[in-house]
């Protein structure tokens, strides 16, 4: 891996990993995506009460081996109440811990486009920050639609991250574009020899 590569891909995720803190920090989008239960304290105290420990939990549940229970669920889930949550009854990881693993996610991202782009070696900074919206595109279809068509996450909550992430990685396209120059692979060529006559 050549330097140059390793500090855009560096750069590139402080440049993201900044936005990300503006993004949830300073702007109020993202917690206007969340709605609030009526009584927290009782449903965290169900939850805790009917959770089998920390886990993926979904509602319609149904044994996939009961072909009519599936067949109820699915008609529920269909029509009915339900709900996909991430239960932590005993705390998940410290903020620091979890920053730390974002930059970390954020740099590896970083470094497969800028990867990428050398591979590339594309002239111009658009094509450069179009490839890097591309890979944002590409997460924003596999990574994000899916948890709104599937497990039914809020049209605002979709939208807002689907913002978040173009805006993220398209300042990292800049970024890369900015460090990763073009190489004119013609200037190392050799010279064209003249030709004489025998």
């Amino acid at each position: 891996m050549k330097p140059r590569t390793f500090l855009a891909a560096l750069t590139a995720a402080v440049v993201v990993f900044l936005w990300q803190s503006v993004s949830h920090i300073a702007l109020p989008w993202h917690q206007s995506t969340f709605s609030e239960f009526k009584d927290i304290s009782a449903v965290q105290n169900v939850i805790e009460q009917n959770a089998d420990g920390p886990g993926m939990y979904v509602v319609p549940w149904a044994d996939p081996d009961d072909k009519e229970a599936m067949k109820k669920a699915m008609e529920q889930k269909d029509k009915g109440f339900s709900m996909f949550a991430s239960v932590r009854p005993n705390g998940s990881n410290a903020m620091g811990v979890s920053l730390g693993q974002q930059f970390l996610w954020n740099f590896i991202g970083a470094f497969f486009v800028a990867f990428l782009l050398t591979k590339l070696n594309l002239k111009d900074t658009s094509c450069k920050v179009g490839t890097t919206v591309f890979f944002a595109l590409f997460t924003v279809v596999t990574g994000i639609l899916p948890n709104w068509s599937w497990w039914g996450f809020g049209n605002s909550f979709i939208a807002v991250n689907i913002a978040d992430t173009l805006i993220s990685w398209s300042l990292a396209g800049f970024v890369l574009a900015k460090l990763l120059p073009y190489v004119d692979e013609t200037s190392n060529e050799p010279a064209a020899q003249p030709e004489t006559d025998d």
